[in-house]
């Protein structure tokens, strides 16, 4: 990546976008960013050192939002104008190239300037020299606001829309597509002094990821960087019945050659070489007329498989996507665009539908290892390949003698020594690190944890007693010293629990079924520990939501059959 810039201003919980450049590694050295706006443009420079161009080029990416989105209202810039004042300051500099989104209709307006003639009618003006241009050609022949802002633009600085001029894209092909309709909202503003630079512009076929088309051009450099070598190919023959007299003729061409090496066979030698050049004559006639050319691919590559979730459902809704937009690409009427609309849709829904079931029985499986095999449920965050240093001690000495300068021995000796003795780790003294951590860290540690919230449930296999690998010392104490119940039912509301506790009743024979009230407040305060003891008493004043309605104001945000004033209970 070069560069990445995102925009500052957020609407609602909606995230902008923003502007990513990447580019291959071994041209990466000659590139550079000059400008960067946050609201999206971004303006790289491409070196002529590097390069070997007579002058510099700059590339200007732009994306201009939507005149009625909620960005553009609540933004405070002109990017007509910021484009502008880039291209009139480096236009000095070098070659200026304008690409992007810039969401203008400009229909089949002219975006050349034409002269008036008016300089013949003075002499002293000499006439001014305009290079011939080709008209321009669009499939979309609406024109908006940004449209004619963006034609003034090219008045203005003297840039080209390349969309419909020239390369592959001769008709104007649509650059957006959605249900509402298409548009050409992408383009490539090129000056005409600068034609030479582009070349095979197009307009690549619309994808499932965007409903904008990409953008395809080649930037003409010097070949003065070491590239690859070009990729092998493959021949081979596919016959083709209905093209047998044409192999037939161009066989013909060769009967005399042929019937020489037949008659002059005279040695095993002969007859040797004479099957050898039939044998070219044949395949070589063979692959003038059936022959076809592929491209092989390079050991080192390695298919790209499908994602794990990527089922046959979504197959088949990819070949229907696929189908559709090339049907749409070659006859784009009103009805094909719909139907390339709704196969988009239908292919994206599938692959939703599909990363869900994939990920839900995923999320489960994590969900059972966590409380059943705590390793397994670790073990698959960990990334499946380590990324190993592949600079080896050589690249490693040369860059840090680099930074330091040659070989300084002062430091290299004191280094070396402090290792050989380790004299350096004898030093270090921390007591912290060193001393052992008491009972009563423990406990003051314990003291500053919230207690003001209620506990979490705790299922069968979260304490020590029942599983030895969870650490829970105090808990394990207190149920060695007490007692444990592990038979046991309770009620789904605090409240009917706790006084059933409180009393020894069950909760449906003192009235506390309910939720807490202030009758349930009264059954508790008259209460005979005499006859119905209380099993429990805790002397704790924490506040509990449930429990906010009791009459007295003293029991109010208090839960009084379990939580009461300290000796009450």
């Amino acid at each position: 990546m070069v560069t990445s810039v995102n925009r500052k201003k957020n609407i609602g919980q909606r995230k902008e976008g923003g502007i990513a450049v990447f580019c291959k590694n071994n041209i990466f050295e000659g590139i550079s960013i000059e400008k960067e706006y946050d609201h999206g443009i971004v303006l790289i420079k491409f070196s002529k050192l590097y390069f070997n161009l007579n002058d510099d080029l700059y590339i200007c990416f732009a994306y201009i939002p939507h005149e009625k989105s909620n960005f553009y209202r609540i933004c405070d810039n002109d990017f007509h104008v910021d484009i502008e004042n880039i291209f009139l300051e480096y236009k000095y500099k070098g070659s200026v190239i304008v690409c992007g989104d810039m969401n203008s209709r400009t229909g089949e307006l002219n975006d050349v300037l034409e002269t008036d003639n008016l300089e013949k009618y003075i002499d002293c003006v000499e006439p001014d020299v305009f290079p011939a241009i080709s008209k321009r050609c669009s499939m979309d022949k609406v024109i908006n606001a940004y449209g004619r802002k963006l034609i003034q633009l090219c008045y203005n600085t003297g840039l080209t829309i390349a969309n419909g001029r020239f390369g592959n894209d001769s008709c104007g092909s649509y650059t957006f597509c959605t249900s509402r309709g298409q548009s050409v909202n992408d383009y490539l503003l090129v000056c005409p002094e600068n034609y030479y630079i582009i070349k095979n512009f197009n307009v690549i076929d619309f994808t499932e990821f965007s409903d904008h088309a990409p953008l395809s051009y080649e930037i003409c450099l010097n070949n003065n960087i070491q590239c690859n070598s070009l990729p092998s190919t493959h021949k081979y023959l596919k016959w083709d019945s209905s093209k047998n007299q044409d192999y037939i003729q161009l066989l013909s061409q060769h009967n005399e050659l042929l019937i020489s090496l037949v008659g002059n066979m005279n040695s095993a030698d002969d007859v040797n070489n004479a099957v050898r050049e039939i044998n070219r004559i044949l395949y070589d006639s063979a692959f003038a007329i059936f022959g076809k050319t592929v491209l092989k691919r390079s050991p080192t590559y390695v298919k790209r498989h499908d994602n794990d979730w990527f089922n046959q459902n979504c197959a088949s809704a990819r070949q229907d996507f696929n189908y559709a937009r090339n049907f749409y690409q070659r006859h784009p009427t009103d009805a094909n665009h719909q139907r390339y609309i709704l196969a988009r849709n239908r292919y994206n829904r599938t692959k939703r539908l599909a990363v869900t079931n994939y990920k839900r029985p995923k999320g489960q499986e994590l969900c059972e290892f966590a409380k059943s095999d705590p390793r397994k449920f670790w073990s698959a965050f960990k990334p499946m390949n380590k990324n190993k240093c592949l600079a080896d001690s050589d690249l490693l000495i040369n860059h840090f003698e680099q930074l330091l300068g040659g070989n300084p021995p002062d430091i290299c000796e004191e280094v070396i020594n402090l290792i050989e003795t380790n004299s350096f780790l004898n030093d270090i003294v921390i007591d912290s690190l060193d001393t052992e951590i008491s009972e009563d860290e423990i406990l003051q540690s314990i003291n500053k944890l919230k207690t003001g919230k209620s506990a979490g449930n705790d299922s069968w296999n979260d304490v020590g007693w029942h599983n030895p690998e969870v650490l829970t010392p105090h808990m394990d104490n207190l149920a060695k010293q007490g007692v444990i119940l592990e038979n046991h039912y309770v009620h789904l509301q605090c409240t009917p629990s706790r006084g059933a506790i409180l009393t020894g009743k069950y909760a449906h024979r003192i009235g506390l079924q309910d939720l807490f009230t202030q009758e349930a407040v009264k059954i508790i305060e008259d209460n005979d520990p005499n006859t119905s003891p209380l099993f429990l008493c805790v002397p704790y004043t924490s506040p509990h939501s449930p429990l906010q309605n009791g009459g007295d104001p003293k029991y109010r945000g208090s839960n009084m059959p379990l939580r009461g004033i300290k000796g009450q209970l």
